[in-house]
C-alpha cells in the first residue's frame, strides 16, 4: 500500500504541520484583533511652507487646555534668505478619518473644537511621516518621506491631505485630535 497517510509517514506529517500551524496562529493573533477597527477620530492640522518652524510664519498655532491658540510671531531675523522670500501662507484643515478627506476651516471655526494634542488618538491611531531607506552603494533608497500615514492596530493608510506650499518637507503640522 503506497498511501501518503500511513503510520510510517505520520511523524513526518506532524513535524511539517506544526510549524505551519504556528505561523498561522501567530498571524491570526497579530492581525485578527484589528480586523474590524477603523479610525473614528478626526484631527486638525496646519499646512503651509515652514509651518514646522516657529518664527517663520506670521502666527504660531498651539493647543492649550484643549483649545487652539493663535500667537503673533515677528519674523525671525536669523532665517536664511530662502525662507525670508517665501510666502507665509498658513491654513488650517480638518481631516475626516471616515471619508479620508480634508476640509479647510477658518481660525474661528477651529477654535470651537476641543482638541487632544497627544500623539495617539483615543482609539489607538497616530499620524506619522513616511520612511526613507538610505540605499546601498549604487542603489538609490526608497523614500515616501513626503507622505503622511494614519497608523494603528497593525494597519497603515496613506492620508489624503490637502497641503499648501512648495516644500513637501515642512508643510504639515499636526495640531490635535478632535474630541467627540
Amino acid at each position: 500500500m503506497n498511501q501518503v497517510f500511513t503510520k510510517k509517514n505520520l511523524p513526518l506529517l506532524v513535524a511539517l504541520a506544526i510549524p505551519l500551524l504556528m505561523i498561522l496562529g501567530v498571524a491570526a493573533a497579530v492581525y485578527l484583533p484589528g480586523l474590524g477597527k477603523k479610525p473614528t477620530y478626526n484631527f486638525l492640522y496646519l499646512s503651509g511652507s515652514g509651518v514646522t518652524y516657529p518664527g517663520y510664519a506670521d502666527y504660531y498655532f498651539s493647543v492649550e487646555n484643549g483649545k487652539l491658540i493663535k500667537q503673533a510671531m515677528p519674523p525671525d531675523s536669523s532665517l536664511s534668505i530662502y525662507y525670508k522670500n517665501q510666502a507665509r501662507d498658513q491654513r488650517l484643515f480638518v481631516y475626516d478619518a471616515e471619508s479620508d478627506t480634508s476640509k479647510e476651516v477658518g481660525f474661528e471655526e477651529a477654535q470651537k473644537y476641543t482638541l487632544d494634542s497627544a500623539n495617539q488618538s483615543p482609539d489607538g491611531y497616530q499620524v506619522s511621516r513616511g520612511t526613507y531607506s538610505g540605499g546601498f552603494l549604487f542603489f538609490d533608497g526608497r523614500s515616501d518621506y513626503e507622505h503622511w500615514y494614519l497608523r494603528g492596530h497593525n494597519r497603515s493608510r496613506q492620508l489624503n491631505l490637502k497641503l499648501v506650499g512648495a516644500n513637501t518637507y515642512d508643510n504639515f503640522r499636526f495640531l490635535g485630535w478632535i474630541k467627540q
